[in-house]
């Protein structure tokens, strides 16, 4: 018989439990393990994994060590996982034994990983949390006995300790990763109920989030604003000596935000003060209107309007390396799984670069300039719009096309990439599109009132969140492109809208605000 708990507050929370096998929606039941078949010659490890829903407590499960082998539970998971991989090796285990969780995207739910391995000592579990684009955010080991008879509580906690503030992050830079896929592990806002709105002069830089909740968004007044993402009020400001901060700011492993501006300077800024770590200053012509992307190492990758693309130490600004394009740099570059760099520019051409060097790796030519950053899908595949109104897909190893969509406007903005591979981005000629990654194919299309150059940003619901020009947000069901919710501005949209833990979407239009709109 199933043991029931006797916990009301686990009941009402309506948790969605999986326990060896045993689904139980609604309720928290576990169903009892019995020996399973052929087992009697190894050990059990069970992996329990606790997916709470924003701002709820953790449980606190342990290791436990029994005549069935080891239970490990992994909480406290950092915001951004979507995955969770156990692997158990040592002596006589000839390759690891392992296995792979996916998290549940659209409710919190609780799961488990159930692994045979031979008896011994000195076995090690590691656990291992990666976010949508597979990325690793957070990891840890413990060492343990596997004998019968023996009964032992340890713990595992994926938490703070095991992962940078970075990976803590719901959103920590512009298109949520380094994939710049823009999709997250939280369900969206699914109406617009306006939260708060923040004066902050002709918004057009994305904002990013941190693990503490803080929005951080740049202004055209000369200012860079963290502000509280609960309540919507202002923590500190950062001026710069220039007008304009269109650029979208970035967090770094250890809290550093980074941002640039229009007075040809990047700028690394403490968390919590918003006082200046350090600056790196560019070239005359080098004004700084996209943001950085943060190598697995913390450099910093930033390009310029003097056609040069940096390589800065994260920890002192000093410039490692350079690349010039011959043309200005307005994206942010994507960075694949295996470090390589890929962003285009005003020049027409698209470019892979080596992280260490800066060396080209292989280039393709565009029919026109490519200002919006490039996004990567699982496969590794690169996609990205051109100012010749086509999307591109490209094979990340070595460039070759593999297919190209042509819209009605050129292409501004950078492509979203959801959790079954669709690309969604929008163009010039007031659509945005819904395209097969494999074909290349037309999906859906949506028309809204105006140019489309903001971004989309997409919930693990699969909605489609991208403003317009006409200074609209809009809510699109993934699937079909139908409008799930349509919010108006004064001002045209160009910021590209970001995801906060609990579903908060924040933006930035031209009518001089920034806005928290709620779940």
């Amino acid at each position: 018989m199933p043991k029931r708990c006797s916990d009301p507050s686990l009941r009402s929370a309506a948790i969605h439990w999986v326990a060896l096998g045993c689904l139980v929606v609604g309720g928290c039941s576990i169903q009892e393990a019995g020996p399973l078949p052929g087992s009697e010659a190894t050990g059990t490890i069970r992996l329990a994994i606790h997916w709470p829903a924003p701002g709820a407590a953790a449980r606190t499960e342990g290791l436990i060590l029994s005549a069935s082998g080891a239970e490990v539970s992994a909480r406290v998971i950092p915001p951004r996982t979507h995955t969770i991989t156990v692997s158990v090796t040592g002596s006589g285990i000839a390759s690891p034994i392992s296995r792979t969780v996916a998290r549940p995207l659209v409710v919190p739910a609780d799961t488990s990983i159930t692994l045979d391995v031979p008896p011994g000592t000195a076995r090690t579990v590691s656990v291992s949390a990666y976010d949508v684009a597979g990325e690793l955010v957070a990891s840890k080991s413990v060492t343990t006995d596997v004998t019968a008879g023996a009964s032992t509580d340890m713990g595992v906690v994926l938490s703070a300790v095991d992962a940078s503030l970075q990976a803590l992050s719901p959103w920590p830079k512009f298109r949520g990763n380094r994939a710049n896929t823009g999709l997250s592990p939280s369900i969206g806002a699914q109406a617009p109920t306006l939260k708060w709105l923040y004066a902050v002069p002709n918004v057009r830089s994305s904002p990013c989030v941190s693990a503490d909740g803080t929005v951080y968004v740049g202004g055209s007044d000369s200012n860079f604003y963290a502000i509280n993402g609960a309540t919507g009020v202002l923590r500190w400001t950062f001026t710069t000596p220039t007008s304009e901060i269109n650029s979208d700011p970035a967090i770094g492993r250890d809290g550093t935000i980074y941002i640039g501006s229009s007075d040809t300077s990047m700028y690394a800024v403490y968390q919590a003060s918003g006082t200046q770590r350090w600056a790196h200053a560019t070239s005359a012509a080098g004004l700084i209107q996209s943001g950085a992307a943060i190598g697995a190492d913390g450099t910093i990758y930033v390009g310029a309007q003097d056609g040069v693309l940096y390589a800065l130490s994260g920890t002192t600004g000093a410039e490692q390396w350079t690349f010039d394009s011959g043309g200005s740099y307005r994206a942010i570059p994507a960075i694949g799984a295996d470090g390589t760099i890929y962003v285009g520019s005003d020049s027409n051409v698209f470019y892979a670069l080596n992280p260490s060097t800066g060396a080209e790796v292989w280039h393709f030519d565009a029919g026109g300039d490519i200002g919006g950053s490039a996004a990567i899908g699982a496969d590794g595949t690169v996609y990205f719009g051109s100012y010749d109104a086509n999307v591109y897909a490209l094979d990340g190893t070595t460039g070759a096309e593999k297919w190209h969509f042509t819209t009605g406007g050129s292409v501004y903005g950078s492509p979203g990439v959801g959790a079954d591979g669709t690309i969604y981005i929008g163009s010039l000629d007031n659509n945005v599109y819904a395209i097969d990654s494999a074909t290349g194919t037309e999906k859906w299309r949506y028309t809204t009132g105006g140019d489309v150059d903001s971004s989309p940003a997409i919930g693990a619901d699969g909605t489609v969140y991208i403003g317009s020009d006409d200074g609209k947000l809009y809510a699109l069901n993934g699937a079909t492109g139908a409008a799930r919710w349509i919010y108006t501005t004064g001002g045209q949209i160009h910021s590209s809208p970001a995801i906060g833990a609990d579903g908060t979407i924040y933006f930035g239009s031209e009518d001089d605000y920034l806005r928290a709109l709620g779940p």
